[in-house]
């Protein structure tokens, strides 16, 4: 393998991070809402008292809320971590120099869109998007990114 399809490989790695991080942070989301039912599913219980598997006793009320809160922590700190994110990676694409190699890049890798919808934001046919899409990250493996 050369260096060029080594880095072409580390450039669409470095811009799938973006996907990477969204899907965490939506699943965090889902364990969130989780708990937060659990937590109000047992509100109008009135405290009840259990033995834990090591033997000492504890508050269902309190874990769950406690749950609640922990999660709440993680995810607020992951949100703001993606945001940072998304804006890194900005940054670092306007560094192309290139409207429509940042456009592409944008809509497929930040934004999320598909090639369809791409192509119709940017009124280029399917096959102009996948091609824009490939030298603009060719363009990206010759930047200097430090």
């Amino acid at each position: 393998m050369s260096r060029c399809e080594l880095t072409t490989r580390e450039v669409k790695k470095w811009l799938q991070q973006a996907s990477r991080a969204k899907k965490e942070l939506e699943n965090l989301e889902v364990r969130l809402k989780v708990a937060k039912m659990q937590a109000e599913g047992i509100k109008g219980i009135k405290e009840y008292n259990y033995i834990t598997s090591s033997g000492t006793k504890g508050n269902s009320i309190e874990n769950d809320l406690f749950n609640v809160c922990e999660i709440q922590q993680l995810y607020d700190s992951r949100k703001k971590a993606y945001k940072k994110l998304i804006s890194d990676m900005t940054n670092t694409i306007s560094k192309l120099n290139d409207y429509e190699f940042e456009t592409v890049l944008i809509c497929r890798y930040l934004l999320f869109n598909t090639i369809s919808e791409t192509a119709e934001i940017m009124h280029y046919s399917i096959d102009t998007v996948k091609l824009r899409t490939n030298q603009a990250i060719e363009k990206f493996t010759h930047l200097s990114l430090a």
